[in-house]
């Protein structure tokens, strides 16, 4: 399902989204606009979680495949596109800003609030 969200919002913002078949490669989605081929993982929550007087947060896995510890290499994905289905929220991370396995992102500061809906960075 979250696939075809970030597919929907591609199109919508220009890009041709190609979904590659079987499940042998790292990326979920290519995105494509004139020269320009980006390898996208998709990763998605359903809700919010509570912190004790911190509010609430999305928590994201951004680990790859069964193994929760094995992160992705940098030459199979180029963004990932996290997702909160229970409020449509989307955040455009480039590889190399997403430094953990566990991304938490909510309220106060945090160094991804500026990747929300930051689909420009994906033309840079």
């Amino acid at each position: 399902m979250q696939d075809l969200l970030v597919t929907e919002k591609l199109i919508s913002k220009g890009w041709d989204v190609a979904d590659p078949l079987g499940h042998n490669h790292a990326y979920d989605l290519l995105a494509i606009k004139g020269e320009k081929i980006l390898k996208i993982q998709v990763k998605a929550t359903v809700e919010s979680k509570t912190r004790h007087k911190q509010g609430f947060y999305w928590q994201f896995n951004t680990s790859k495949g069964r193994h929760r510890n094995t992160k992705y290499e940098v030459a199979e994905v180029d963004f990932f596109i996290l997702v909160a289905l229970d409020v449509s929220k989307y955040w455009i991370v480039p590889y190399k800003n997403l430094t953990a396995i566990c991304v938490k992102i909510g309220a106060g500061d945090n160094k991804y609030r500026k990747f929300e809906d930051a689909w420009e960075v994906l033309d840079k």
